[in-house]
């Protein structure tokens, strides 16, 4: 079993530097998305498959190479999913905005 995805923990040694929540491009340029809103936007929307890649690589920082020998597919199907799962992230941000 795979740790919970803490979005706004830092990336790497540096507790001021960039958050995982940061990596995730906002569609609406300024717009502030929480932790708690993300993780369970997150729960409610992204298939299994999709959130499962997002937390091997922004959680646990696993290259799409590794995601891809621990999931059985290849890395260009993880890249797919990773982007399908930021994809539908953002949509749903613009939908609940709106």
């Amino acid at each position: 079993m795979h740790e919970q995805l803490i979005l706004d923990s830092p990336i790497g040694d540096d507790i001021e530097g960039e958050s995982y929540i940061d990596k995730i491009p906002s569609p609406i340029s300024g717009q502030d998305v929480g932790e708690c809103e993300l993780a369970m936007l997150m729960e409610r929307q992204l298939p299994v498959r999709e959130r499962q890649v997002l937390e091997l690589y922004y959680n646990e920082m696993l290259s799409e190479k590794q995601i891809a020998e621990i999931l059985g597919v290849s890395q260009q199907r993880v890249n797919q999913i990773r982007k399908k799962g930021l994809n539908i992230l953002r949509m749903e941000l613009i939908m609940d905005d709106q």
